[in-house]
């Protein structure tokens, strides 16, 4: 059996990382728990770039009501392509 990771990156307007999640679920409690330590970063955002999973809209309305969520098509880009370098190491190796 393979074991699989989810990764959920958090970034700035600047593009520095703010938070890192591996998951093995993408669920309800992996998303508050993802954004809950992201906001710990210290700055409240106003507006929140996802993909479309279920889960962020209800999670964003719990956590930032006042942030905008948006979710148009490349929107969330810049996001995918920083923690994409972290997803090579996340890979199980076979030997």
């Amino acid at each position: 059996m393979t074991a699989r990771a989810i990764s959920t990156g958090a970034v700035d307007q600047h593009g520095q990382v703010i938070d890192v999640l591996l998951s093995a679920k993408r669920d309800l409690a992996a998303a508050r728990r993802f954004f809950t330590r992201a906001l710990r970063a210290g700055t409240i955002p106003a507006e929140v770039t996802t993909d479309r999973a279920p889960v962020c809209p209800r999670v964003l309305d719990e956590l930032i009501p006042s942030a905008l969520h948006t979710v148009q098509q490349y929107e969330n880009n810049p996001v995918e392509a920083d923690h994409g370098r972290l997803k090579p190491g996340c890979v199980p190796h076979r030997h």
